[in-house]
């Protein structure tokens, strides 16, 4: 079997967690999460400092019109006029009462990154790389799909020629080449560019990407069109606001709220001076109780 290697830039390597939870006869749930940092960071925002709680939200629309909306706080962020960034997000299911949080740190000044354990009072520390080529193995049929690419050079051997479309990987070979891509009628896309506007307090700009699939390409009887809006500040250098649409999965849309341009503290990007710190270069896990409602 011949595996074609891709060396794409990567700014952040995934992070990949897992999470047992169990519930005792105290009406206790107790929970494992297995986890590991993110050693690679992109290139550290300065000079634009902020906090803010960033939510999720999802619509969905029943047969008869009924409006089912689900919306989450997912995090709390946090980032100095250094570059250091806090992240705090709440561990296991939505039923407890004072649920846990784990809280990411990096700290491109220090060289260091930490994921807090925040009732057992431990700083999994380990040490942050700046961007470079990473290798990605793929096998014969494999497509590289997400965004994380988009816009990127990609270097690959073997006389495939490869190019990153609408945030998908496609490929062109040889007869007897390794890769044997699909190819899906492809869909009518449109950009708009949507101006600005003022979005808890700050101004961002918007732009719209709207496809529009045709009868029978995703098994449809009647064309379809998805949306997908973005709204950048050019004060944070973040998205405020991304809202996608589609009729098959509903409306999601996450946003950032209670933003503030005031410099965070100090201490938000260091571990308190009562936690352990222990040294780590792979996965570790955290564990952690709280009662049900």
């Amino acid at each position: 079997m011949r595996i074609l290697c891709l060396f794409v830039a990567l700014p952040v390597l995934a992070q990949v967690s897992t999470t047992s939870n169990t519930v005792t006869s105290s009406n206790t749930v107790r929970g494992t999460l297995t986890t590991s940092g993110r050693p690679f960071m992109g290139t550290p925002v300065v000079g634009a400092p902020y906090s803010a709680q960033r939510i999720s939200e999802h619509v969905q629309v029943a047969a008869d019109g009924t409006r089912f909306t689900q919306t989450n706080t997912q995090e709390k962020l946090y980032r100095d006029s250094q570059g250091r960034t806090r992240t705090e997000r709440t561990m296991g299911p939505p039923n407890m009462v004072d649920a846990p949080t784990m809280v990411e740190i990096q700290d491109p000044v220090g060289g260091f990154g930490y994921t807090l354990d925040v009732q057992n009072k431990i700083a999994h520390r380990y040490q942050l790389k700046t961007p470079q080529m990473q290798p990605v193995m793929m096998g014969p049929g494999a497509t590289l799909g997400g965004t994380a690419g988009a816009g990127m050079g990609y270097a690959v051997g073997g006389g495939v020629t490869a190019a990153v479309r609408s945030g998908q990987f496609s490929a062109s070979v040889p007869a007897t080449g390794i890769l044997s891509p699909a190819a899906p009628a492809r869909p009518e896309m449109k950009h708009e560019d949507l101006g600005q506007q003022s979005i808890e307090g700050v101004v961002a700009k918007g732009t719209r990407m709207t496809m529009t699939f045709a009868t029978g390409s995703q098994g449809n009887d009647r064309p379809f069109s998805t949306t997908s809006e973005t709204w950048m500040s050019d004060e944070l250098k973040e998205v405020v606001l991304s809202k996608n649409v589609d009729p098959r999965s509903g409306e999601n849309t996450l946003k950032l709220i209670n933003i503030s341009r005031t410099e965070p503290s100090a201490d938000l990007f260091f571990p308190p001076a009562d936690f352990q710190v222990v040294d780590d270069a792979g996965a570790f896990q955290i564990h952690w109780e709280a009662p049900r409602k």
